[in-house]
């Protein structure tokens, strides 16, 4: 056997090696990102369920009680915005929480009462109430609409 017959038997044997780590680098990403958005979609649930019931006990309380909320920060890795929607029947509203690393990445929840927020909070574009992630807001029941004032911009953290 020849020194350059081994030499090229190293390098190929070293190639088809590198070849399979970087395969299995790529399959490792590609279930590491799935898996990311498996839990941002799970953390993404359990803000809005949180909402619902916390929008659903201030109005059960009735007229003139009020509730400070936070959102946290960030769902997982990635920033997000709350909508909340007035069903154009005036059946009640919906909370849409889209998260802005995944575009398709969505949670609902209806609710059976309407929601007014102050103009600041506002969107007429969308026709919708939006909720920045890590802002603290004001609830409260006003003529059988549930009322939402932001009380301060993104600080750092707290839960809904």
């Amino acid at each position: 056997m020849s020194k350059a017959q081994v030499a090229l038997e190293f390098l190929m044997f070293t190639g088809i090696f590198l070849l399979a780590f970087i395969i299995i680098l790529a399959l490792i990403s590609i279930y590491g990102n799935q898996e990311r958005g498996g839990i941002t979609y799970l953390l993404a649930n359990e803000i809005v369920l949180r909402l619902s019931s916390t929008f659903s006990g201030v109005y059960g309380v009735g007229e003139g009680f009020s509730y400070l909320f936070s959102l946290p920060p960030q769902l997982g890795s990635s920033s997000y915005n709350v909508y909340l929607f007035n069903n154009t029947d005036g059946s009640g509203s919906s909370i849409f929480l889209v998260a802005n690393e995944f575009s398709n990445l969505t949670s609902t929840e209806t609710l059976s009462t309407n929601i007014s927020c102050d103009q600041s909070l506002f969107d007429s574009s969308k026709g919708s109430c939006v909720l920045e992630s890590g802002s603290t807001y004001n609830i409260s029941v006003e003529n059988n609409l549930l009322v939402i004032h932001k009380i301060r911009a993104s600080s750092g953290g707290g839960n809904p």
